[in-house]
This record gives C-alpha cells, structure tokens and sequence, in this order.
C-alpha cells in the first residue's frame, strides 16, 4: 500500500472541535455506497478518538472519494518496472513500460484509490488531503486494505485542541 498525506497547514486542524462529511447531489461513475460509507465509519472512529465531534454542520469537512484503474499484472511482464496502466485496445503500456501487446483481461489487476481531504469549511481551504492505493484482490477492497488506508492518511492529525 501506497499512502501520502500532504497538508501546509495540517497542524491547524487541531484548532476546529467539529467535522461534517461532504454530500454529493448526484453519483459519480463507478460509486460505490458501501466503500463510502465503510470509509466513513471508519474515518469517524478515527476523528473522534483524536477528539473531533460530528455534527450536521462541522467547522471542517471531510470529502471522501473513491477510485480504481486496471493495471498489468506483475507477473505477466518480462521485467516489471512499477504499475503499468493499461489503456482498452492499446498495444502498449503507458507510464513507461516496453512495448507489448495489451494485456488480455485475466492479466489485469485493479488498482484501488482511497482520497480524504479535509477542508476548513468557512474558508473551503484545503487542510489535510491524503491519498492511499493498493492492489485490490478479486476488484474489491478488504476490511483490512480500507482500516489501514484510513489510518494512515489519518495519522498527522493532530488531537483537538478544543
């Protein structure tokens, strides 16, 4: 697993007691309700041991999004050089891997992505953005994959100072 949290102002977020989570109007492609609210069960447990309170109308907001890309399979490749995007009907590999002919479906992986922003919400300044992914096992994500991915991103917020 892969995970970088990034934040300037990261130390500021101890400043706020309340969070809400972001609602979307409509759905994007691909959503998927159960990751999503999996994710935020979890990101809560997290939030509220450091001592923030959820509210209807948080000082911050934490936006939640969700993802996924095939990639080649490892083992399928002469000599593997990272994740290899795979593009439907293309003969080669993108992101820097050798010419080859595409990858047949049983030879594609999913590559899962986990984003958490959290945002001041007078301002909408961006506090904290952390991004985790991870290969997915038969396309889904395990409990264990989503507790660890939160975690992570989760870990430089500090505690409440409120």
């Amino acid at each position: 697993m892969i995970v970088k949290t990034t934040g300037a102002e990261i130390a500021s977020v101890s400043a706020h007691r309340t969070y809400m989570h972001a609602t979307s109007e409509s759905s994007p492609d691909g959503y998927q309700p159960v990751v999503v609210e999996r994710t935020r069960r979890l990101i809560d447990a997290q939030l509220q041991a450091k001592g923030y309170v959820l509210t209807e109308n948080g000082e911050l907001v934490v936006r939640i999004s969700t993802g996924g890309r095939s990639l080649e399979s490892p083992q399928n490749q002469s000599s593997y050089a990272g994740p290899q995007s795979t593009l439907a009907g293309d003969s080669s590999t993108v992101a820097g891997g050798s010419s080859s002919p595409a990858a047949r479906p049983s030879d594609l992986a999913i590559e899962g992505a986990l984003v958490i922003d959290i945002l001041e919400r007078g301002s909408k300044k961006q506090l904290v953005h952390g991004l985790a992914s991870d290969l997915l096992r038969a396309g889904n994500v395990s409990d264990e994959q989503l507790a660890e991915a939160v975690t992570q991103i989760l870990a430089p917020v500090p505690t409440s100072a409120r």
